[in-house]
């Protein structure tokens, strides 16, 4: 019975350390684990938070980009359609201040 005084003195500092080390290791290697494995179960479901905004920004830039190329093929049609009609071309752009008739007031 002399020998338990003993045992538990050396053996409940080394269970303190052994709990830290687990505490330790689960936040800096199951932590990270868990996160990797709830990300690809957000991926599979579709609904991935972090993607969706990064695809939608994609997608509007490329709308952006089409709609601007539209706006010059159907500007280079007007032009070409006003060619061949012997109509002088109007500008696509407004007139600068030096174009504009000054007027006395």
């Amino acid at each position: 019975m002399e020998t338990l005084p003993d045992i538990l003195a050396l053996l409940i500092p080394v269970l303190a350390l052994l709990i830290g080390l687990v505490i330790i290791a689960g936040i800096f290697l199951v932590q990270p684990l868990v996160r990797a494995i709830s990300r690809l179960a957000e991926v599979r479901q579709g609904g991935s938070v972090e993607v969706l905004p990064a695809a939608t920004a994609r997608l509007e830039e490329r709308v952006a980009m089409l709609e601007s190329t539209l706006e010059k093929v159907l500007e280079e049609r007007e032009f070409e359609r006003q060619l061949r009609a012997g109509q002088p071309a109007t500008p696509a752009v407004a007139p600068g201040p030096e174009e504009l008739p000054i007027q006395p007031s």
